[in-house]
């Protein structure tokens, strides 16, 4: 079995990184590479101890982000169970599935089991930092959470788009948090993944519909986000933008919009999209080792490039915080940096 290459690609959780923290950009991007624990045919001889350290930290979840990651995963249970069954759940299995695997995360992450499975266990910041004590996180915290996470679901469950379009006779399902790619310029390769894409079919008329589950507050990053999916529809599906519908849903707030025909997939701002999506992989491919035409296909990073965002603020909830506070936010060579990891341990 041959060793995974890091090849080079752009997402928006990326970008958003990028423009967060360089710092923080490199140990994700390129510190964190083949820190994965080892398994049956591994290729690699053993892991690298900085490698696995940040392999284990980029894992970690504010309690937000892991609300966001059950309420995702409970409808693409649900909604994959029915694809394949046709039975669709009740909400009351809806809402029991999603706060079971809640509960099960917040245990977990108390116990630790991240340890030795980072990627399949949760590991709450609130908890390893104990922000509330030696239990992490206090009663009321997981109660809201909890309570938000059925909010976000009944909303869901109840909403013209679940009961009518989704489970809709005309309704045929395309994908479901599916991990797909695509090209700009022939050059850029770029990460997508639709909440939910299907087509509608009514009357000799197709529209497809990309839609994008949201549990946090409307910002204006979410229309680009979903103008990279009407991109990636119109390149690899070969859809034309006036069949693409792009709907945000805001769980939570139980708000949801239909951005379709005149009024949204129009050409000024596929463009601005596209050329953002260029620029912003351009600026972080400058910064990788190696001669100007070798950097791309390389991708290789030294983390003396990358500097620390100068906004401290943002540190304060930062998963890498220890790291970077050990060395008194030093620009540390490779070299330096598992020095330090090796003092500091997990």
């Amino acid at each position: 079995m041959s060793r995974l290459v890091n090849e080079f690609s752009w997402s928006f959780s990326r970008h958003n990184t990028f423009e967060e923290c360089q710092k923080k950009y490199w140990y994700i991007y390129y510190g964190s590479w083949e820190g994965w624990p080892l398994y049956r045919n591994d290729p690699r001889p053993s892991i690298d101890p900085l490698a696995a350290y940040l392999y284990t930290v980029k894992q970690m979840q504010s309690l937000a982000m892991f609300v966001g990651t059950v309420v995702h995963g409970a409808i693409e249970k649900c909604l994959k169970d029915w694809e394949r069954s046709r039975r669709f759940w009740s909400q009351d299995r809806l809402i029991k599935e999603a706060l079971a695997q809640f509960r099960k995360g917040i245990q977990s992450s108390k116990d630790e089991a991240w340890r030795k499975s980072p990627k399949y266990n949760a590991n709450l910041f609130e908890i390893y930092f104990k922000e509330k004590g030696e239990e992490g996180l206090g009663g009321s915290e997981i109660q809201a959470a909890e309570e938000k996470i059925q909010q976000c679901l009944e909303n869901w469950y109840n909403s013209p788009i679940t009961q009518k379009t989704i489970l809709g006779v005309n309704a045929n399902t395309i994908s479901i948090e599916k991990l797909d790619t695509f090209y700009l310029k022939n050059k850029y390769k770029v990460f997508v993944v639709i909440d939910y894409a299907m087509k509608w079919q009514m009357n000799h008329r197709q529209k497809i519909l990309l839609f994008d589950w949201k549990t946090g507050k409307e910002t204006d990053k979410t229309i680009d986000q979903l103008y990279s999916y009407a991109l990636f529809a119109h390149q690899e599906w070969k859809t034309p933008y006036n069949e693409i519908v792009l709907a945000p849903f805001y769980l939570h707030d139980n708000h949801y919009e239909k951005v379709q025909g005149k009024e949204s997939i129009n050409p000024q701002r596929l463009a601005l999209v596209e050329d953002f999506i260029v620029s912003s992989s351009v600026s972080m491919v400058e910064q990788l080792m190696g001669e100007p035409s070798e950097k791309l296909e390389k991708n290789q990073a030294d983390p003396l490039s990358f500097a620390y965002t100068e906004n401290r603020g943002k540190c304060v909830r930062c998963p890498f915080k220890k790291l970077c506070e050990s060395q008194n936010y030093k620009n540390s060579s490779l070299e330096e940096l598992k020095e330090e990891v090796e003092g500091i341990g997990l």
